[in-house]
């Protein structure tokens, strides 16, 4: 028996004597006198464990007990293989917050040794994997804790990304904990945990599915003192907006809101050729273009490239850029209306935004946002919409906060049945006396106060009503498979990606999906790998369901499908809760 350190002091790699003759082998695993010689501390074990894995890709961990029961542990692979990892949690160690990676398989007798102080977790390499632990403290479930595998604190290499995890693994708390966005308090309580997810708008290409995919935790978050609901940042903006694949034109009845509101805007505020406009994720154009047929002056800021190009082809002015504080210093009390439609979610740095809207607006400027309305997420189940490129999660309470600390007070609001039910509020300077407030603010305020919304505890209630969608898709996907009938997706929305990774799906339930939008044709939905096609695949297979993950256009979608319930098809909508229609 050797024993070999690792760079976190105190962790030992233990290589094993094997001997063999014809009846085979025999090697000891543990030996108290030995192991001490060696110099090795806490070898007076008082629990043995097995952990038997059935598939390759299962992961376990980062596990640890707090004090007093803090355990050291010899962990041996008895079949299989593994690799194994150690995270050094000891506050005055100079490896504090460093981890190691070390396989561990049967064919290569060996053990690793973690002291106490360590959190420790593995992913299986084979199918039928076991692993034997001693344990020199028994368990103790109140003071058993963990980190998540993929926590970026640590920033873990794993070899493949896991396919098996438990819920519990999946919903420990970050090491660095975060912080309100907009009010700085520490975040302690769950809205809802998705467990991990890619970025729900990474689709891949078939060149892309060999390469590793980064997953990142789903775990959304209320302030216990502002209430707004979040996710935590955990990637930067760049990473998610520089290209972007969903362009808003390739939804007629988007556009029809998007022609509507300019006619609207334009009447109301009277906006003429000397008017500004600027919009902030002008995407394509799709409703700038309305604008300019007015002949009012636009100006369009859109951070992706390849998104902003289209529009500026359309003839729309377009900046690629992120929209702040910095951007603002070049229009300073220039713009008539601003419009921020679908972006204030997208916004990590809240603060710096709002500022920077309110330093380009006019005096007497107004400035109009669409956001889904956290109220009808809430009541309407409508999970989905939470995933990575959503920063924050706003009641009509929670945004009003937000813009008067920015000295801009929300004077008008209307309620849309855009994205499964929005708000669009109308803001201005504090200081702007010439707009009164209208009575549908207060209207609606009091309505989110009878629902709860000003009290903590109705937000620590939504976490169970995503747990039944999950339970009955999975449900009714597992019958129709048994019954041999097919099931297709229709659409690759970014509320699709959050669904069926949620679900942990692939192709084996549902072996496609189609998507009018041509840049996402040919691609892969991410994490789940399913493949996009056009819609016209649907008339060529002729499944039994469809099933239509942007569900909040499930009218436009089924009046184009209509040719599905010709041969018998029918369509399933899984928000608010499992419907065949």
């Amino acid at each position: 028996m050797r024993c070999v350190e690792l760079p976190l002091k105190g962790a030992y790699f233990i290589e094993l004597q094997s001997n063999s003759d014809v009846r085979g082998s025999f090697c000891r695993l543990f030996c108290t006198e030995q192991l001490q010689a060696l110099g090795l501390p806490d070898t007076n074990f008082v629990q043995v464990n097995l952990s038997d894995n059935t598939k390759a890709g299962t992961l376990r961990g980062m596990h640890y007990q707090m004090q007093p029961y803090e355990e050291a542990k010899i962990v041996y692979c008895l079949k299989g293989a593994v690799h194994d990892v150690i995270i050094d949690l000891r506050e005055d160690s100079a490896t504090f917050k460093q981890h190691v990676g070390i396989r561990l398989s049967d064919d290569k007798p060996c053990a690793l040794y973690i002291p106490k102080g360590f959190a420790h977790g593995f992913i299986t390499l084979q199918d039928h994997t076991q692993l034997l632990y001693l344990m020199s403290q028994s368990y103790h479930p109140n003071h058993a804790c963990g980190y998540l595998y993929n926590d970026p604190a640590f920033d873990i290499q794993w070899p493949m990304q896991p396919t098996v995890i438990s819920e519990k693994d999946l919903g420990y708390l970050p090491f660095e904990q975060p912080a309100c966005r907009f009010c700085g308090t520490t975040l302690q309580h769950t809205f809802c945990n998705l467990g991990v997810s890619p970025l729900s708008n990474a689709y891949l290409t078939s060149s892309q599915l060999q390469e590793k995919e980064h997953f990142y935790p789903l775990h959304v978050y209320v302030c216990s003192q502002c209430l707004l609901v979040q996710l935590p940042t955990l990637h930067t903006p760049d990473e998610i907006f520089s290209e972007y694949a969903y362009f808003s034109s390739y939804s007629s009845s988007w556009l029809e809101h998007a022609k509507a509101y300019v006619n609207m805007i334009s009447k109301r505020f009277k906006l003429h050729e000397h008017s500004y406009v600027m919009e902030l994720a002008s995407n394509d154009g799709y409703l700038l273009q309305f604008f300019r047929q007015r002949n009012i002056p636009v100006l369009g800021i859109e951070p992706a490239k390849n998104v902003a190009q289209v529009a500026r082809d359309k003839g729309i002015p377009t900046r690629s850029d992120f929209f702040g504080c910095e951007l603002a210093k070049e229009y300073l009390g220039q713009v008539d209306l601003l419009i921020a439609n679908n972006v204030l979610a997208h916004v990590p740095d809240l603060n710096d935004f709002v500022e920077g809207m309110k330093r380009v607006l006019k005096p007497q400027g107004v400035m109009t946002l669409e956001f889904p309305h956290l109220l009808r997420l809430m009541d309407e189940n409508q999970f989905d919409t939470i995933y990575h490129e959503h920063f924050s999660y706003f009641s009509l309470l929670s945004v009003q906060r937000v813009f008067a600390a920015h000295g801009l007070m929300i004077f008008d609001v209307e309620q849309l049945p855009t994205h499964g039910g929005s708000l669009r509020i109308y803001v201005k300077h504090a200081e702007d006396l010439c707009k009164q407030q209208e009575p549908s603010v207060q209207k609606l305020i009091e309505e989110e106060k009878s629902k709860g919304l000003d009290m903590l505890e109705t937000y620590l209630q939504f976490e169970r009503q995503a747990q039944e969608v999950r339970a009955d898709l999975l449900s009714f996907l597992q019958q129709a498979h048994q019954d041999n009938k097919t099931v297709i997706a229709y659409g690759a929305p970014a509320k699709g990606n959050t669904l069926l990774n949620y679900c942990g799906l692939n192709t084996k339930f549902l072996p496609f999906t189609v998507d009018k939008n041509t840049y996402k044709q040919g691609r892969f939905l991410p994490g789940t790998h399913i493949p996009i096609f056009s819609p016209s695949k649907i008339l060529e297979i002729k499944p039994d369901y469809v099933l239509i993950l942007p569900w909040n256009l499930k009218q436009e979608i089924m009046s184009e499908m209509e040719a599905v319930h010709q041969w018998g098809g029918r369509f399933v909508v899984p928000i608010p809760k499992l419907t065949l229609i």
